[in-house]
């Protein structure tokens, strides 16, 4: 049987969702009347959501993710879900390289380097080739 939470870990459940929300409609230069509205909701009903006074329903949480490029798995616990192996072909490493700028590519390079040892290794060798 898995344990249920308690209030105090939905409380901070909550709590924790919310700022990974906030945090990321920030970093995506949204402000709150602005997703708000992307979102239908009322950026009241939006802040008691990023303050963890309120939960998502999970059509919300899908949303969110969809918006943002995140999975849900990301605005629940923090944490990305990465397959074992990176499907991308060099063809499509090239590809994207001639698409970014300078800032960008760096970005892309940096998240590469944080990938495990073998996911970095095999990510290394397309994005370099």
């Amino acid at each position: 049987m898995v344990p249920r939470l308690t209030k105090t870990g939905k409380i901070t459940l909550r709590k924790e969702m919310g700022n990974r929300l906030r945090s990321i409609r920030k970093s995506y230069g949204f402000t709150r009347d602005e997703l708000s509205e992307t979102l239908s909701l009322t950026t009241t009903h939006l802040g008691l959501i990023e303050r963890g006074e309120r939960g998502m329903t999970a059509e919300l949480l899908i949303n969110i993710s969809s918006i943002f490029k995140c999975s849900t798995d990301y605005l629940l616990t923090g944490k990305e879900h990465f397959a074992t192996e990176i499907p991308i072909s060099s063809n499509h490493a090239m590809a994207i390289d001639i698409m970014l700028e300078d800032n960008a590519r760096q970005k892309l390079f940096e998240f590469i380097r944080s990938l495990s040892l073998q996911q970095r290794t095999q990510a290394e060798e397309i994005y370099l080739q």
